[in-house]
C-alpha cells in the first residue's frame, strides 16, 4: 500500500499506458480519477477498477483547455479534500510520418497543443492545487525521443524535449518556493501499447513480427510492457521518492545506451 490515502488524476486514463499507471496506483492504495476525453472507454475502465475493488472514478478532460484543468482540479478538492498526484500522461504524435521540411504547421501545433501545453497546464493547475497542502508528486510522461531524432517524428520528438526543460524548471520553482511539490518524467522507449500493436502490425505484417522488430530495438531484445512505466510512475508518486525532484527516468531496455 505504498499510496495508501493518496488522491491521484491520471490524463489520458483510456489509453494503455495511461490506464496501467491508475492501475498499479489504484492497487497501491491510491483513489485514482481517471480523465480522459473518452467517457464512455475512461468509464468502462473505471468499472474494471471498481469490480476489483479499488477506489476509481472518471471524468472528461481536455488537456489542451485551461478551464478544464481548473474545472478538474478543483472538482477533485471537492470530493476528496486534497490532490497529491498527477500523471501528466495524455499525448498525441503527427498524423503520418513525414519529412522535416514537410511538416504542416497545423499538425505541428497539435501535436505541441497536446504534449506541451496540455502539461504546462495540468502542472500549473496541479501546483496551484497543491501547495496550500505543502506536499505533492507531478509526473510527466515522456519519451526517449526527446533524447535523439526520430523517422518522422520531429514534432513529437520536439515536444518530448521541451517537456523535459518544462519538468525541470516546474521541478525548481517548486523546490524553491518550498512548495513541497516534487516533479519528474518519465522517458518510455517503444511500448506494446494498442496504438504501437496496430500501427507496427501495419508495418511488419503480423503481430509475431511486430513484436520481434520492436524487441530488437534495444540491446535487451525485451518488449516493453505498459506495466513496465507504471511502475515508474508508482515509485515517483510515493514517499520513497520523497527527496527526488528534477528528475528523468528512462524506461527502454537500454535503446538510449546503443
Amino acid at each position: 500500500m505504498r499510496l495508501k490515502d493518496k488522491v491521484a488524476l491520471v490524463t489520458g486514463a483510456a489509453g494503455s499506458i495511461g490506464f496501467a499507471v491508475a492501475r498499479r496506483m489504484a492497487e497501491s492504495g491510491a483513489t485514482v480519477v481517471l480523465a480522459d476525453l473518452q467517457a464512455d472507454a475512461t468509464q468502462v475502465r473505471v468499472d474494471e477498477l471498481r469490480q476489483a475493488g479499488w477506489n476509481a472514478e472518471a471524468c472528461v478532460l481536455d488537456v489542451r483547455d485551461e478551464a478544464d484543468w481548473r474545472a478538474v482540479l478543483d472538482g477533485v478538492v471537492a470530493r476528496h479534500g486534497r490532490v497529491d498526484i498527477l500523471v501528466n500522461n495524455a499525448g498525441t504524435a503527427a498524423r503520418t510520418g513525414q519529412p522535416f521540411d514537410a511538416i504542416e504547421f497545423d499538425d505541428w501545433r497539435r501535436v505541441m497543443s497536446v504534449n506541451l501545453d496540455g502539461v504546462f497546464l495540468g502542472c500549473q493547475a496541479a501546483v496551484r492545487a497543491m501547495k496550500a497542502q505543502r506536499c505533492g508528486s507531478i509526473v510527466n510522461i515522456g519519451s526517449t525521443a526527446g533524447f535523439k531524432g526520430t523517422r518522422g517524428g520531429a514534432a513529437y520528438g520536439t515536444s518530448k524535449g521541451a517537456l523535459r526543460t518544462l519538468t525541470r524548471q516546474a521541478a525548481f520553482s517548486c523546490a524553491k518556493h518550498q512548495y513541497g511539490i516534487r516533479v519528474n518524467c518519465i522517458h518510455p522507449g517503444y511500448v506494446w501499447t494498442d496504438l504501437v500493436r496496430k500501427s507496427a502490425v501495419q508495418e511488419y505484417g503480423d503481430e509475431a513480427a511486430a513484436m520481434r522488430a520492436l524487441a530488437a530495438t534495444n540491446p535487451m531484445g525485451e518488449l516493453l510492457q505498459p506495466d513496465d512505466i507504471a511502475w515508474a510512475a508508482v515509485y515517483f508518486a510515493s514517499d520513497e521518492a520523497s527527496r527526488v525532484t528534477g528528475s528523468e527516468l528512462v524506461v527502454d531496455a537500454g535503446s538510449l545506451v546503443q
